[in-house]
């Protein structure tokens, strides 16, 4: 039993989409059950894929392990040469044989050709935010290979059905809507005013290749988009993690995030009547089961009856050298 190590570069990993997502349910289906659709929408975008880093582990012509690694040679979230590993997998038969480190190993590259910072998961189009807790396993190896472990998120759930919801008292010029088309521009010119570049690109890349507008709600004062959230319903061809891995037996369940209030709007009970105003809409439209994904907010959430139900550990090296053009 011999398996031989190829990077997504030297070996095309799309001919194994199937194989691939076989392989992550042998191993890892008791805690976050996979299909096709979601693994093909996070690993292959066109942006952020390293096919270098990324490797397959092939035993006779068939997937036994992989590792898909994630940079931004564009800059396009303005970062300064972070390479991301978003997920890495190897058949329990091949396990505590080596081959695990020697796809980490490739991934971090030698001494001479390496990136300021490695991450654990938190890649754009994430998998996880870190390293699940569930696998304890999984943190020694990291810790293992180098990586500092610590910081937790979590993923938020709760059955909105149980709660009737009651807004905080606002003057009347604020509401809570849907958007439509015509607030794409306002809702970008938000984005950028008001949050990190990532959140803006991924909403750009978002509304531009995957989802329609509705799938956000904004907060406006008067006419002005001064807060926004997406929101994931029934019906919706669109699924962060988090949500997906609650929705495959309950076709009521519905996610919430990320979710941002203009920074001149904040500490003045606007995000609370936000968010209420944004339950009941989900409310109304069947959400019964919901989760708020990655968000290191409990105490916040706690006041809209949410808990957590996931949490991760972060993984981080940092290099302090000069990134790689």
């Amino acid at each position: 039993m011999t398996a031989k190590l190829y990077s997504l570069y030297e070996w095309n990993a799309r001919n194994f989409l199937e194989e691939m997502v076989h392989l992550w349910n042998e191993t890892l289906s008791d805690y976050f059950p996979l299909n096709k659709k979601l693994f093909e929408r996070n690993v292959f975008h066109p942006l952020y894929l390293n096919l270098e880093r990324s490797s397959l582990l092939i035993d006779n012509d068939t997937v036994v392990g992989y590792l898909i690694a994630k940079s931004d040679p564009f800059r396009v979230l303005g970062g300064r040469g972070s390479l991301w590993i978003s997920c890495i997998v190897v058949h329990p038969a091949y396990q505590k044989k080596g081959y695990g480190s020697a796809m980490i190993k490739h991934a971090l590259g030698d001494k001479g050709n390496v990136y300021d910072k490695y991450h654990i998961g938190s890649d754009p189009h994430h998998f996880f935010p870190g390293i699940p807790q569930e696998l304890t396993e999984a943190q020694v190896f990291f810790k293992k290979h180098g990586f500092n472990l610590s910081g937790e998120a979590y993923d938020l759930h709760c059955d909105i059905t149980k709660y009737h919801y009651t807004s905080p008292p606002l003057d009347e010029e604020y509401h809570v809507r849907r958007l439509l088309p015509k607030d794409q521009g306002p809702l970008f010119q938000h984005l950028k005013e008001n949050y990190s570049l990532r959140w803006f690109e991924d909403t750009k890349w978002s509304l531009t290749y995957e989802k329609n507008i509705s799938s956000l709600i904004g907060l406006f004062h008067r006419e002005k988009v001064i807060g926004f959230a997406h929101v994931h319903t029934k019906g919706d061809n669109f699924w962060i993690p988090s949500v997906y891995w609650g929705k495959l037996h309950n076709p009521s369940f519905g996610g919430l995030g990320p979710v941002g209030i203009h920074k001149d709007y904040r500490g003045l009970g606007v995000g609370s009547y936000f968010m209420v105003e944004s339950l009941k809409i989900l409310q109304l439209e069947g959400v019964k089961e919901m989760e708020i994904d990655w968000t290191i907010l409990v105490d916040y959430y706690k006041k809209f009856h949410f808990k957590p139900c996931r949490s991760y550990i972060h993984g981080q090296i940092n290099n302090n050298v000069e990134n790689e053009s």
